[in-house]
């Protein structure tokens, strides 16, 4: 066995400014056994003692300390969303069961960028959706939504068949309003999609698994608004296209008048899980959900075409 030392430095530096722009050289180091992948640049001002490293652009650049969970919970991060600006972010975990903490039902965690310290800092404490006295199955599912300001959180619960609604009031995470149910059969897993729109008035939530008159698992998408004391459904049910379709998919636009819906199990004849999308715009007029446009299809077998769609803030792109 041959011990891999740590490469040299590089050699024959040389820097050359012109017009504002520094271009480098230099003589690539000595791998040492280890093979170089990368070489990082950093730079000061003249007269500071502060070393900025050098991205170049178009590069990812990790945002502040890796965010962990705790040892006594697992899949810590199995769902995430995040406000508009990227700069609040909700995360789920959960446990799996047959496990020794498989007592432990879903947290949600909440954090919240910090541009002073450069550091991700907790929104309040990390909280149960359960709940007083009720007991969620361990090992479920919470399918977390944020409004764009990061202020107004959604999460769907796995197991419940419900959807409930938090908001910050600059201390702490309180509800808002009652839960959101569907069918009432916790097995058409009703709120597995959870969208908000961008100021968290309004919310779309998917039972994918919804069994309806064309057959099992059709699948259907509700949308609710908030009224300032409770959530109200608007408009109609929108309802998968055939049994199996799986409706459950879904995207909403920033003003929460534009609907994608994507039923990734869709079959038309002679195909298997194909899947489709359709769009749909709120008309006031109507109150309800009109279709726009054509309804898009996959071109193959087992290609799920519609599943996680995603919708520009106006709603024009797809």
């Amino acid at each position: 066995v041959t011990f891999a030392g740590s490469p040299l430095a590089p050699t024959n530096m040389a820097a050359v400014g012109t017009n504002g722009q520094v271009s480098l050289s230099w003589t690539p180091a000595d791998p040492r056994g280890m093979p170089v992948s990368d070489y990082r640049v950093q730079y000061r001002v003249a007269g500071t003692s502060n070393w900025t490293t050098y991205e170049p652009a178009g590069s990812w650049v990790q945002q502040g300390t890796t965010v962990m969970g705790t040892p006594d919970r697992l899949e810590f991060g199995q769902r995430v969303a995040s406000s508009a600006d990227g700069q609040v972010m909700a995360m789920t975990d959960h446990t799996q069961p047959g496990t020794a903490i498989s007592s432990k039902v879903p947290l949600i965690r909440v954090s919240a960028w910090n541009s002073t310290t450069d550091t991700w800092e907790p929104r309040g404490a990390p909280f149960s959706p359960e709940q007083p006295g009720e007991t969620l199955s361990p090992g479920k599912t919470v399918t977390p939504a944020l409004s764009a300001d990061g202020r107004v959180l959604a999460a769907g619960i796995e197991g419940a068949g419900v959807v409930r609604v938090w908001a910050w009031d600059g201390t702490s995470w309180l509800r808002r309003g009652s839960d959101l149910a569907g069918g009432g059969n916790p097995q058409h897993r009703f709120g597995d999609g959870v969208v908000l729109s961008a100021d968290g008035s309004r919310v779309a939530i998917s039972e994918p698994t919804w069994n309806g008159p064309l057959g099992t698992w059709q699948g259907r998408v509700q949308v609710f608004q908030w009224t300032g004391s409770t959530w109200s459904p608007i408009g109609q049910a929108i309802v998968g296209s055939s049994a199996n379709a799986y409706a459950g998919d879904i995207a909403l636009s920033q003003s929460g008048q534009v609907l994608a819906v994507g039923e990734v199990s869709f079959n038309s004849p002679g195909t298997y899980d194909v899947g489709q999308l359709r769009v749909f715009v709120w008309d006031g007029a109507s109150s309800s959900w009109v279709q726009r446009g054509d309804v898009f299809q996959g071109e193959y077998n087992h290609q799920y075409f519609g599943s996680k769609p995603s919708l520009s803030a106006d709603g024009d792109v797809l």
